[in-house]
């Protein structure tokens, strides 16, 4: 049945036309692997439509993380904003006390910053960034 082998073809189309997601490949895998079995074995359509579809679930569950992890999918995301702040160094412009904000310069910005241990912590210090709490960065002086 060239059923199988059109919807192969298909599923090729939509796995090139959609980068990063993986699923059109077994799909179209498995339609070449009915299309084989149908020329082979038997023409019932059920039966192929059942293979079809079990093979597609083995695929999907059993090769999809190998081929995630073998390409690197989805690792190449940064953290953008002020999430991209986090562990950087930045220095002390204005004294933060134990328990009030002063103003830290990271990467030529000024932020509002608290300290991570509610200590002080001098003008001039280097600190590192621990969190973000809204829009006031909780530092620790580096060591």
């Amino acid at each position: 049945m060239e059923i199988w082998l059109v919807l192969a073809v298909l599923f090729l189309i939509i796995e090139f036309s959609t980068p990063g997601l993986f699923f059109g490949l077994f799909f179209a895998v498995a339609s070449f692997i009915t299309y084989f079995i149908s020329l082979i074995l038997t023409d019932n359509f059920w039966f192929l439509v059942t293979t079809f579809a079990l093979l597609s679930i083995v695929a999907i569950f059993s090769l999809r993380p190998v081929f995630i992890k073998r390409f690197k999918i989805n690792e190449t995301v940064r953290p953008s904003n002020i999430e991209a702040f986090i562990m950087k160094e930045g220095v002390v412009t204005e004294k933060i006390d134990a328990n009030k904000k002063g103003r830290v310069n990271v990467e030529s910005e000024s932020w509002l910053a608290k300290s991570l241990n509610n200590t002080d912590i001098k003008e001039g210090t280097i600190v590192k960034i621990e969190i973000i709490d809204g829009t006031t960065l909780v530092v620790y002086p580096k060591e």
